[in-house]
């Protein structure tokens, strides 16, 4: 029996709101679309921020990044990493980079990810391998004597 597999390290979250900076002075009018439009390119953040390309441009081996929504224009990350050092600097620098792909995107009013509050400190989240191993025997075993009596009912 193995259990090394089970995920382990250290997580750490932070809140991002997206938002778009004008240029100029804006009226009424542009600022409602400059709201709707950050409010609609949520998911496209989310979508970049999740491709296996972006992760692998800012996160090492024994790193993870993932991006959920939240709320329309509020994204927040989630780091995991073999040390809590690596979970805690890997959120800035993939801010960083996130910050410098979307000012590419719109030249005219750049996009930006902003940030809400902290970060949470990096808590452990490994699985105890004591408890897991016995009941991944335990479900096994159930599993192959409903597989065997299944096979000698129907007489397979």
């Amino acid at each position: 029996f193995s259990t090394n597999n089970l995920p382990s390290g250290f997580k750490a979250e932070q809140d991002f709101l997206l938002t778009i900076s004008p240029v100029a002075q804006t009226t009424y009018l542009e600022d409602y679309y400059l709201t709707e439009k950050v409010r609609n390119f949520t998911d496209t953040a989310v979508a970049f921020l999740n491709s296996p390309d972006f992760i692998n441009q800012v996160a090492a081996a024994n790193q993870t990044l993932s991006a959920k929504k939240v709320a329309p224009g509020l994204i927040r990350l989630t780091v995991t990493s073999s040390d809590a050092q690596g979970a805690q600097a890997l959120i800035p620098s993939a801010v960083t980079k996130v910050n410098l792909k979307l000012a590419d995107f719109s030249k005219v009013a750049p996009l930006k990810l902003e940030s809400v509050g902290g970060s949470s400190p990096p808590s452990s989240i490994a699985l105890n391998q004591q408890v897991v191993a016995p009941f991944g025997f335990i479900i096994g075993l159930i599993f192959a004597l409903l597989v065997t009596s299944l096979k000698i009912y129907f007489k397979l």
